[in-house]
């Protein structure tokens, strides 16, 4: 599958969970750390999903099942998604999961900013990749 067909088959669908209006429902919400993002993953099976789904919204940000361009980090596992190939192309954030186990674990924090810690979260490009090297004399490897 080329890019172009990936972008168009992934770009495309804008189904996202949402607050309604974008307000903060006091019922629904247990802390702003992830105000205004809106989060997709990559690499995950329906429960984790579903439990990082939940936890995003306990910390006020949005969850997407699809990259869209209004995703504003991709959380992935590895480097080989097709996800993960149009969020390089599109410079989305990839994100180790880990980002969203601290934001969780600090969302009570005053002043604690999700978007703030990102970075130091970023995913390896190399991540579970083997490369392997071949026809290079052994006093040149």
């Amino acid at each position: 599958m080329d890019i172009k067909e990936i972008n168009n088959e992934i770009l495309n669908d804008t189904d996202i969970t949402t607050l309604e209006n974008n307000t903060l429902d006091e019922d629904t919400i247990e802390s702003t750390c992830l105000h205004k993002l809106v989060i997709c993953f990559t690499g995950f099976d329906a429960e984790e999903l579903s439990e990082y789904e939940y936890k995003i919204v306990l910390m006020g940000g949005r969850y997407s099942p699809h990259l869209t361009n209004e995703v504003t980090h991709l959380i992935s596992r590895h480097t080989t998604s097709d996800k993960y190939k149009v969020a390089v192309q599109l410079n989305i954030p990839i994100i180790r999961e880990d980002w969203i186990k601290e934001c969780y674990n600090r969302r009570f924090e005053k002043g604690f900013n999700g978007k703030r810690i990102a970075p130091k979260y970023l995913l390896p490009p190399f991540v579970d990749v083997q490369i392997c090297v071949t026809g290079i004399s052994g006093g040149i490897k």
